[in-house]
């Protein structure tokens, strides 16, 4: 009896919801070595049998899930002609992380993680005049953002609805730089979307390591028209006090954002230190750091290697800006 091959994924666009995946993701499914997978969002790797839809009866309450490997392969069937590469966009790995991160690195260690951040605020108003549109929502707003420092840190799991915590990209993110290099993962920013769609498909294009296309990256898909017929104001006053709420939030993700490019801290070390034989060593060990070692093994190890050099001022620097982003993660 022949054996089935198993179609998986080579990336996953992962969120943010609200930050144009579903425009992105019709945009690669136009490119011909690129097939996205039949339903956009089969959630795979964050299946909650709890909340599983069948795709015929599915809702933006209770979305579709797949939850057999067979039936995700499925998504990715028949091939098209040409495609080289397949890929899906659900943004529910971004709203689980810490379950979606450590199952793609099981299943797929290899995957490229694509992530479009988009304000927190402006994604928090745009999810949730999707929901009142849907009729899923009855609470206003302010009612929302009142419970906000309530809000404060991730859950295990957060449906639609969860519009504060969706927005705490650091917390969120972390999972992914815990299991993932730094080279398997893309940030990109919505507003460049909206306003550059070219340079930001590119970026796109040159990650997956595939040729660019010339396309129409003006139409826009699940757009707030698709989901709400009538203006729905928020106030200036709710809008400050989420942005003053998100202020520290992206603090951190600014630093996770400058530290997700660790090998290159770690290179200005060992080019730092490396004339001395020792350091040289010390340098080279620093190198292999989070490849099968424990962030507690890292901690120590880089003390070990600041003491050694506790004279050179930008090599202190550079031990704390690490320390500060493997603390990020516990």
């Amino acid at each position: 009896m022949p054996v089935k091959k198993i179609s998986l994924p080579d990336f996953v666009i992962i969120g943010a919801n609200k930050a144009g995946t579903t425009s992105v993701a019709h945009y690669l499914n136009q490119h011909p070595k690129i097939q996205i997978s039949k339903v956009k969002e089969p959630m795979f790797f964050s299946s909650d049998v709890d909340t599983i839809s069948t795709k015929k009866e599915a809702t933006l309450a209770k979305p579709f899930f797949t939850i057999t490997l067979d039936e995700y392969s499925s998504m990715f069937e028949p091939r098209k002609l040409g495609a080289k590469l397949l890929g899906e966009a659900s943004t529910a790995y971004l709203a689980n992380p810490k379950q979606s991160a450590q199952l793609l690195k099981k299943i797929v260690p290899k995957i490229k993680i694509i992530v479009i951040l988009r304000e927190p605020v402006a994604r928090a108003i745009s999810a949730y005049k999707m929901c009142v549109g849907e009729n899923i929502e009855q609470r206003s707003f302010s009612e929302i953002v009142a419970n906000a420092q309530h809000e404060m840190e991730i859950l295990p799991s957060h449906e639609v609805k969860e519009y504060i915590r969706n927005g705490l990209y650091a917390q969120l993110l972390a999972p992914y730089y815990k299991y993932f290099s730094h080279e398997q993962i893309l940030l990109l920013d919505y507003e460049q979307l909206k306003w550059n769609p070219i340079k930001f498909m590119s970026a796109i294009y040159e990650f997956l390591q595939i040729k660019p296309i010339e396309n129409n990256f003006e139409k826009k898909y699940n757009t707030e028209s698709d989901h709400l017929n009538t203006a729905l104001t928020i106030g200036e006053a709710d809008i400050e006090k989420l942005k003053e709420f998100y202020r520290e939030e992206n603090l951190k993700l600014k630093l996770l954002g400058d530290m997700s490019n660790r090998g290159e801290i770690l290179k200005n070390i060992k080019k730092l230190i490396g004339d001395d034989e020792y350091s040289q060593a010390a340098g080279e060990e620093v190198g292999v750091l989070h490849h099968g070692k424990s962030d507690s093994y890292a901690r120590k190890k880089l003390h070990s290697i600041s003491r050694s050099f506790a004279g050179n001022r930008y090599t202190q620097f550079l031990y704390r800006q690490w320390m500060r982003f493997l603390y990020m993660f516990e």
